[in-house]
């Protein structure tokens, strides 16, 4: 028996279920008695509870069957679901979290006293009334905490991946400096192309180990997040857009603090009650929304709530004492100016901060983290209608998924987050008013009339401005399909272009410039720079 194998196996299947108990907690807190999310729990531990106990798991089975007990008691209506039980489920839940990744091994200090209490608790059954949970459960000395989950190392340190990352890219510019070969040594260029192919593919494969996608990093943050919002009375939701792009694990361990913080912010100040969002006609629950672009050698994150604003007399009022501005001069002042004050060291709004969040010392700080990734910081606020935090990072490794395709011998690719659609042939286009950009024709390669042609339909931006003339498609030869492409910076040759954003590594090593959409759109109105 492959011990090991299953070993694997029951991790994976156990983190997939346990990211669905953190989410049907979430929505159990705001419907305790709805009793299809009960049945939904109940299946969801249970089946974590037979994985750990066919592993012979049984701190972790036992666990899981305490808490099946009262997740069943729920879904028949025999007891009432209070605050109070809905936190020792969720302690369970965080103590699972840790648990499932040691196979039930309790090698941390005080966990095993922390366990075990958690297990009294729960045999007490949610008729045992809040007074006994709360005195078995916060005996003192013996937490149960729900941590913020730390992004989880490989199984190799990190300095020996960048070791390796090294002697690639040694091979990769080796290949680039070979010498010129007669035409009878054919086949040795033929050896030669291969190994180079190989080559980057390996740099390709060793570069992924190091990232992480934005939807996981968001992860680790979701439920602690979603319990801070809890305990201000207040109901949140996150949304996470673009979080299948990747980022190097090194920055976004980086971000960490800056965005927890700036999360923070967003709900301890900035999202109101809910009775005060009613009263203003907002939804009762108030929205956090991530964004993450690629944009040519950049990671874009904005970090964007539907709140109240960023309070503008305070901002005014730092501008008259500490600055000796007058109202004159804060009126001319432009939007990113004026809120690029709250990242000022001698700016706090003290009445307003606390342990859990505060706008002054920490939003410097944040600033600096920023600036020492060689980032920049940018502010957007709107009264009654949301604050948006934008960091643009430079990310040196990244991946994205792009639709490649071919003109001629050429290789490209474009972000599918900038198309609609793609197929073949011109049935979904007006050539009288739809203009298209023929990429055959751009790059002059010769147009095959029995070839049906590939059309890349292209994603209008939410925030243009381009005339109704603006281009809408592409037409390429052929589309070999939407691939993982790792993005690399570009040369200054295929840079002076103006129309490519980077170079992109394909899995198998082959190379594809990648096409920046903007600047095509720009081209086909004749403003191409």
């Amino acid at each position: 028996m492959d011990l090991e194998k299953y070993r694997r196996i029951f991790l994976q299947e156990s983190e997939k279920y346990l990211h669905d108990i953190g989410d049907v907690l979430i929505t159990l807190e705001n419907a305790p008695q709805d009793a299809r999310h009960w049945t939904e729990l109940h299946g969801k531990v249970h089946s974590i509870k037979g994985m750990a106990r066919a592993m012979s798991l049984e701190t972790i089975a036992r666990l899981a069957h305490e808490m099946e007990a009262w997740c069943l008691k729920f879904q028949k209506g025999d007891c009432v679901a209070r605050e109070t039980s809905m936190q020792i489920l969720s302690e369970g839940y965080a103590m699972l979290k840790t648990l499932v990744p040691r196979f039930g091994v309790l090698d941390l200090p005080d966990l095993p006293a922390a366990y075990h209490r958690l297990l009294q608790t729960l045999a007490l059954g949610p008729e045992g009334g809040e007074q006994g949970i709360r005195e078995v459960s916060r005996e003192p000395g013996v937490p149960i905490t729900d941590p913020i989950d730390p992004i989880r190392t490989i199984g190799v340190p990190c300095s020996l991946i960048e070791e390796l990352l090294g002697f690639s890219q040694e091979l990769l510019l080796m290949e680039k400096s070979k010498p010129l070969l007669a035409p009878e040594f054919a086949s040795v260029q033929g050896w030669i192309d291969h190994y180079a192919a190989m080559a980057k593919g390996l740099y390709f494969r060793l570069a992924q180990l190091r990232l992480m996608s934005i939807e996981d990093f968001v992860d680790l943050y979701r439920h602690t997040i979603h319990h801070q919002a809890r305990s201000l009375g207040k109901s949140i939701r996150m949304t996470v857009a673009g979080g299948d792009i990747k980022a190097d694990v090194a920055l976004l361990d980086r971000l960490r603090e800056p965005m927890i913080h700036i999360v923070r912010n967003a709900i301890a100040h900035g999202i109101e009650s809910p009775q005060n969002r009613k009263n203003v006609g907002k939804p009762e629950e108030g929205t956090i929304r991530i964004e993450a672009e690629s944009r040519k050698e950049a990671l874009i994150l904005r970090i964007a709530d539907d709140g109240a604003g960023i309070r503008r007399e305070s901002i005014e009022r730092h501008l008259r004492e500490k600055r000796g501005m007058d109202d004159a001069q804060i009126a001319g002042l432009d939007e990113k100016t004026f809120f690029e004050t709250i990242l000022s060291s001698d700016f706090s709004t003290a009445s307003v901060a606390d342990e859990t969040a505060g706008r002054g010392i920490g939003m410097n700080v944040i600033a600096q983290a920023i600036s020492y990734l060689n980032g920049t910081l940018g502010i957007s606020s709107k009264p009654g209608i949301g604050t948006t935090f934008t960091f643009e990072l430079p990310m040196s490794l990244s991946v994205v998924h792009a639709v490649v395709f071919t003109v001629g011998p050429h290789i490209l690719a474009v972000p599918t987050s900038s198309l609609d659609s793609a197929g073949y042939g011109v049935s979904g286009l007006d050539a009288g008013t739809s203009p298209v950009l023929d990429l055959r024709k751009l790059f002059r390669v010769g147009i095959d009339s029995a070839r049906i042609p590939g059309v890349l339909f292209l994603r209008r931006p939410a925030d243009s401005t381009a005339a109704p003339d603006a281009v809408k498609a592409m037409m390429v030869d052929t589309i070999m399909g939407n691939k993982p492409v790792m993005v690399m910076r570009q040369g200054q040759m295929i840079g002076s272009a103006g129309i490519f954003s980077g170079i992109g590594v394909l899995e198998s090593g082959a190379l594809a410039a990648m096409m920046d959409v903007s600047m095509v759109m720009r081209l086909l109105r004749g403003r191409h720079p």
